[in-house]
């Protein structure tokens, strides 16, 4: 059998007159992706504005809330003092935060003296008629001369 010789294209290429002669390309490697930060970074910051802005209007609404049909809730405590009287002095301002234990209010001092003064004499009352009810008590039973019965 003959030996025959064949070329490749590119050696054809080449032997011929108008052949270029150009490089072979370089293998291409594949790039190593880089992590895409800039979608990561503008989600973050999105998300961090976000916090910010629902925290401010959070606190601004809970410190100075408002409404459009004029009811807003709060704590609101009724209060009565133990004794009745006129109020002469208020030493709290309207919407002020009071503790345990803070005077609220100073009630005038006159009925308070008086319902006293009636208190002790009643007490006098009782302690000077305490010898008289002991006598009675200790009396006989049928010695009663106080309903004039003789």
């Amino acid at each position: 059998m003959a030996e025959i010789e064949t070329k490749s294209k590119s050696d054809a290429k080449a032997d011929s007159p108008a052949a270029v002669w150009a490089p072979e390309p370089a293998p291409r490697q594949t790039p190593r992706r880089r992590p895409r930060i800039l979608p990561f970074l503008i989600t973050l910051v999105v998300l961090v504005a976000a916090g910010a802005l629902g925290w401010a209007m959070w606190d601004a609404y809970v410190g100075v809330p408002w409404t459009r049909d004029g009811t807003v809730r709060a704590y609101v405590v009724t209060m009565a003092p133990q004794i009745a009287g006129q109020i002469v002095e208020l030493p709290v301002a309207d919407n002020q935060f009071v503790r345990k234990g803070d005077l609220l209010m100073v009630i005038d001092p006159t009925n308070y003296r008086i319902a006293v003064s009636l208190a002790d004499a009643a007490v006098q009352q009782a302690q000077a008629n305490a010898p008289e009810r002991r006598a009675r008590s200790k009396a006989p039973a049928g010695a009663d001369h106080s309903r004039g019965d003789s």
